[in-house]
């Protein structure tokens, strides 16, 4: 997929909205590829068994850092529940423990996203990322898709959109806030131009993610 979309919401929209999604732009998207849904349970618990939070090569620096200091092991809500070592849990939720829901979309902050994506490119032998603000926002818009009440993290820092249009925009990889998107707004409804931002280190929002790719590897 690749091609033209149109970023933000016009000054007249009909609804409620943050302050940082109005300001549209037109954005040319270089062709990639995204996964359909979000990472599930089952499929980051592939990276946890596999000691993913214990290798540093599939970390970016500050992430690394991160998990060192919190000296984390798993997702925030995974809830160990066998023998030590054994990789056996529940999901906390808000008032019990479920049996893992392992269909269901694992929710992560940013570091731990991007930390699954690149393991999962070397399993898959390709480069595999998150996506951009303007990719994502390319897919929604032409599939018409929402993924209820979660929010995805995409790659670009969190800031005010650009006043200009873009030819494949990527979005700045440095800065403590990182963009979510598809987040339900104000408004109690759910639109492709929804935006906010979360600390990447943020373990207390409810955000998911999906992985992309060039469209040059296969």
């Amino acid at each position: 997929a690749g091609g033209e979309v149109v970023i933000g919401k016009a000054r007249d929209f009909p609804t409620y909205g943050w302050d940082n999604e109005y300001g549209r732009r037109v954005a040319q998207v270089a062709p990639f590829r995204a996964g359909q849904g979000l990472i599930s349970n089952g499929e980051y618990y592939a990276f946890v068994r596999a000691g993913g939070y214990h290798e540093a090569s599939w970390w970016s620096d500050e992430g690394w850092r991160w998990r060192q200091f919190r000296n984390v092991k798993w997702p925030t809500f995974w809830v160990p529940c066998g023998p030590q070592g054994a990789h056996e849990y529940a999901l906390r939720a808000c008032f019990e423990l479920l049996n893992m829901p392992w269909s269901w979309p694992v929710v992560v902050n940013y570091h731990e996203a991007q930390a699954y994506a690149a393991w999962r490119g070397a399993q898959d032998g390709r480069p595999l990322r998150l996506p951009t603000e303007a990719e994502w926002e390319y897919s929604a818009r032409k599939a018409k898709r929402g993924d209820g009440s979660l929010g995805n993290w995409v790659s670009d820092a969190f800031g005010p959109y650009p006043v200009e249009d873009q030819v494949n925009p990527k979005g700045s990889l440095t800065g403590t806030d990182r963009v979510v998107r598809g987040l339900v707004s104000g408004s109690g409804l759910q639109n492709p131009a929804d935006r906010a931002g979360a600390p990447a280190s943020a373990r207390n929002v409810l955000v998911s993610f999906r992985c992309a790719a060039e469209i040059n590897h296969p």
